[in-house]
């Protein structure tokens, strides 16, 4: 089931990124071992699910939301979509990874440079 989930992409054991899982999939995050969901999406868009957050806790999961204007991304969004530096990750693992799921438009490709660049110390030199 976790194979119909949108961009679906294990990083670590413990932690994977993707799209709008569907209701029926949650189940099938639980079931694979998942802890938590973050969910970056805003709320009321034909994509969201109704009770995204109540079906995720009913599940056993915890649920947190941090919702993303993705046609605006701002400073505070960068930590809450790149934790690579908690993974220990440099720039080019970060970036190879996000080659695997998404393109970025021209806003926030130009977004992800800034924001890179003005982390520069989340990485080594």
């Amino acid at each position: 089931m976790l194979n119909t989930i949108k961009a679906f992409t294990q990083i670590t054991d413990l932690l994977a990124t993707a799209g709008q899982p569907s209701a029926e999939a949650i189940p099938a995050l639980r079931s694979a071992g998942f802890e938590r969901v973050i969910n970056l999406g805003l709320l009321g868009q034909p994509y969201s699910l109704p009770d995204e957050h109540g079906l995720v806790e009913s599940l056993g999961m915890a649920y947190r939301h941090i919702p993303v204007p993705f046609e605006a991304p701002g400073p505070a969004h960068f930590a809450a979509l790149y934790g690579f530096h908690r993974l220990g990750w440099d720039r080019a693992r970060a970036e190879a990874l996000l080659a695997k799921v998404w393109i970025p438009n021209p806003v926030w490709r130009s977004f992800l440079d800034e924001q890179f660049g003005t982390h520069c110390y989340l990485w080594p030199p």
